[in-house]
């Protein structure tokens, strides 16, 4: 039962901001590698080329780094509380900025937004033994798995993303929660 207040382990956890950064430079060099080709290649004039040939070329490679970040960043953000609610099959998780899914843990389809939303996006979720898998798919082709299980040992809730920003380029990153124990809970406890 994922239910409750989770608040983020920003030491425990990756910066997904930072995993994002550096594939998105990963797919820039790629990119400008497959634009410049051969930069030592002959011209068809026969002459030596000065490694641009490549440059005028709108396919390739190129195309992945048109992604627009934003999308990105909104799809990977981390939020630093999860407010979840979870009576399988129906699951409610809130981000802190107020941003929910309304999910059902049997993978039936949900669609997150409707309309001609720009960011519109698809996601199933199901059960594999005790970990929750999230699968969310963009209109623009970004593909996120997310993992959901709570540790045994320290009752933190880990949340193991694997996002397909292209066929060549995946962010992977780790986030860490600790639930949050009621007010009324912490002077029972000493806290």
């Amino acid at each position: 039962d994922f239910s409750g207040l989770w608040s983020i382990d920003a030491d425990a956890s990756d910066d997904p901001r930072k995993k994002i950064q550096e594939a998105m430079k990963a797919m820039n060099q790629a990119g400008e590698r497959g634009k410049h080709g051969d930069s030592g290649g002959q011209t068809r004039a026969g002459k030596k080329g000065g490694g641009r040939q490549g440059r005028a070329s709108s396919g390739g490679m190129g195309r992945c780094c048109e992604m627009p970040s934003g999308e990105i960043s909104a799809l990977l953000s981390a939020s630093e509380t999860l407010t979840i609610t979870h009576d399988d099959p129906a699951l409610l998780i809130v981000g802190g900025k107020h941003e929910s899914q309304r999910l059902f843990t049997d993978f039936r389809g949900a669609s997150i937004s409707a309309g001609g939303d720009p960011q519109q996006r698809v996601t199933v979720a199901g059960w594999e033994g005790a970990v929750l898998v999230v699968e969310t798919t963009t209109n623009s082709g970004i593909r996120l798995i997310q993992r959901y299980r709570i540790d045994a040992k320290t009752g933190q809730l880990m949340i193991s993303s694997a996002a397909r920003l292209s066929e060549r380029q995946s962010i992977m990153f780790r986030l860490v929660y600790n639930r949050s124990v009621p007010d009324g809970n912490r002077a029972r406890q000493g806290v």
